[in-house]
């Protein structure tokens, strides 16, 4: 019983010895399992694995795959260190690139955003990727715009009560709105002319200019 004692001991010695010694590939093939399985935080540990026993030969595929799956788990600076280690290894460069300005936005960092963007507008012009980029492009003069047009709608709104001379104060603060607008709209739809609300906007704006 006793030799019997030592060898279930020595059995169970080995079997966690071969957990530990995994080599990188087999941890980057654990981890598409768990993201096959949706089990993105064991991918993500996994992946780091086999990432780490690379060393300087890493799978640029799998340095991309543990920014996805940090992403998805809401570790956005992890996230955002993976993608631009995926551009710089030179794999799905344009798609890291958009990841990484989804997540300066999801940190409310509006400016460094902004500059991500137009920077993938002006380097990615191709495929559903560069599409993205030139629709967010887009949209940053369509907000621009659209917030101008609002506070000029909200002007106008005061001359149906104001008194009469104030009028002429009113109606030139309207319109010096309207007019700072329009030029942002139609850098809006030189950049993504099927922008349907970028259209709607530009009515608006001239609508409100011909009445002032």
């Amino acid at each position: 019983m006793k030799k019997f004692g030592i060898f279930l001991l020595m059995m169970a010695a080995a079997t966690f010895a071969s957990a530990q010694d995994k080599s990188a590939d087999e941890y980057k093939n654990e981890g598409n399992e768990f993201v096959r399985n949706k089990n993105f935080a064991g991918a993500l540990e996994s992946y780091k694995k086999a990432i780490s026993l690379w060393g300087d030969s890493v799978d640029a595929a799998t340095v991309y795959n543990a920014g996805m799956c940090a992403q998805k788990t809401k570790s956005l600076d992890e996230a955002y260190t993976y993608y631009a280690k995926a551009q710089e290894l030179g794999y799905k460069e344009a798609d890291a690139a958009y990841r990484m300005t989804t997540i300066l936005k999801a940190q409310n960092k509006l400016d460094e955003y902004a500059e991500a963007v137009k920077q993938g507008f002006e380097k990615y012009k191709n495929g559903k990727t560069g599409n993205r980029f030139r629709q967010d492009y887009a949209k940053l003069f369509r907000d621009k715009a659209f917030a101008l047009y609002n506070e000029g709608a909200e002007i106008t709104k005061t001359m149906q009560t104001a008194a009469a001379d104030k009028m002429d104060a009113l109606k030139a603060s309207a319109k010096a709105k309207f007019s700072e607008a329009k030029p942002l709209i139609e850098q809006a739809l030189e950049i993504y002319p099927d922008d349907a609300n970028a259209k709607a906007i530009k009515e608006g704006i001239e609508k409100q200019l011909a009445s002032l």
